[in-house]
């Protein structure tokens, strides 16, 4: 650290705890300073040499007389462009385009363990209607989430995107079930984190066995940027946290900090919202969002980019004819058996005996009594198979 001798010399020691330093503005109506340590003010002087003093002369006739007080403070930031070096520009964030294949989110399923010790796999009713994209997938402390993808149409064609969306889930998270229910009372969110969590349904994602690393440089990569857009016009961003190795918030974004806007691309100064000059690694992230309305809203998010420049940054839409134009969802059903009752969710289907008679027609949620038997659930081509004991 940089200690302080008593006759103000600055000497930098070697495992020796810092000297308690206070950077000021001059104040021309007192003796206002640059830099002070215990009784010492530091300056440069003439000759352009750190020197000190322990009085600092004001004469409000003769500025002239104090200006080898003042440090000129000037912005470095493109000085510091220019002579970044390579390993301070290595293995930064760029982007995520969300247009790799959807993989199995881990935290939809697992193993309960009773008092006894018997382990039964549990799968959630998110199991298989939520994924992981490019690494995000929906938030443990948001129920009611889903993350998937789908190709939207857009000016330019087809854009594969990201969505976040509502949808009911049981009411609880320990892998039984006591009924399908939505709420809207807090809008859908994600993280980017990995690893498992003891137990697979915790609604805290901790511990974790690893975790993704993220870096940026807000020196060199100032600007992040978000091509985005919701069903209704209320749908916004909530905050996306960057969080440090320590656990700390170190880069928070909102809607209301956005630094501009082109067209359905949002971006941010990065160095305005708490990221540092000089290669920093985060350890996850995590996006909330404001403004859904209806358990049909969605956030579509065609890419997260990091830029250079506003400048270098597109003006790009995302256009969505009658509130969503995209290809079509998937055929969906889930059920799960609590005695004789198979709960359905479905959002057009059906359920049939084994022989192929029909049972009871489903549109959403169900719940429908049976006897002993194995049972088909069907929604288009979806097929899900039952057994009620």
């Amino acid at each position: 650290g940089v200690v302080q001798c008593t006759n103000g010399k600055l000497l930098l020691v070697k495992g020796q705890q810092g000297s308690v330093f206070s950077f000021g503005q001059r104040d021309v109506e007192g003796k206002g300073y640059d830099i002070k340590c215990g009784t010492y003010y530091y300056y440069m002087d003439v000759n352009g040499s750190l020197a000190c003093t322990t009085d600092v002369p004001v004469n409000k006739a003769n500025f002239d007389a104090v200006s080898p007080y003042y440090f000129n403070i000037v912005d470095a930031l493109t000085d510091y462009k220019n002579k970044v070096s390579e390993e301070e520009k290595t293995g930064l964030f760029k982007t995520w385009e969300f247009n790799a294949t959807p993989v199995e989110d881990p935290s939809t399923h697992g193993y309960v363990t009773d008092s006894l010790g018997n382990s039964t796999e549990k799968f959630m009713s998110e199991y298989n209607d939520t994924k992981m994209v490019d690494g995000w997938r929906m938030s443990r402390w948001r129920a009611y989430t889903r993350v998937n993808q789908e190709k939207v149409a857009t000016t330019s064609g087809t854009d594969t995107c990201l969505v976040l969306s509502t949808a009911p889930v049981y009411d609880n998270f320990d892998g039984s079930q006591t009924g399908l229910t939505y709420d809207l009372s807090a809008g859908p969110a994600m993280r980017y984190d990995f690893g498992t969590q003891k137990p697979f349904y915790a609604r805290d994602p901790s511990p974790r066995d690893s975790s993704h690393a993220i870096y940026l440089n807000a020196g060199y990569t100032r600007y992040i940027a978000m091509k985005w857009k919701g069903t209704n016009d209320n749908i916004s961003l909530g905050q996306l946290n960057f969080l440090l190795p320590t656990g700390q918030n170190g880069l928070n974004i909102t809607s209301t900090n956005a630094a501009g806007i082109k067209g359905d691309v949002l971006y941010w100064d990065m160095l305005q919202c708490g990221a540092v000059v000089g290669k920093q690694l985060y350890t996850s992230a995590f996006f909330s969002t404001l403004g859904f309305e209806k358990t049909t809203d969605k956030i579509y998010i065609d890419w997260m980019r990091t830029y250079d420049s506003v400048d270098a940054i597109p003006t790009e839409n995302l256009t969505l004819a009658d509130g969503v134009s995209h290809s079509v969802v998937p055929d969906r059903v889930k059920a799960f058996v609590d005695g004789h009752v198979i709960n359905v969710f479905s959002e057009n289907g059906a359920v049939y005996s084994i022989t192929g008679a029909l049972v009871a027609r489903v549109s959403g949620v169900a719940h429908v009594t049976v006897a002993s038997g194995v049972y088909l659930i069907r929604s288009g081509s979806a097929v899900e198979k039952v057994v009620v004991k």
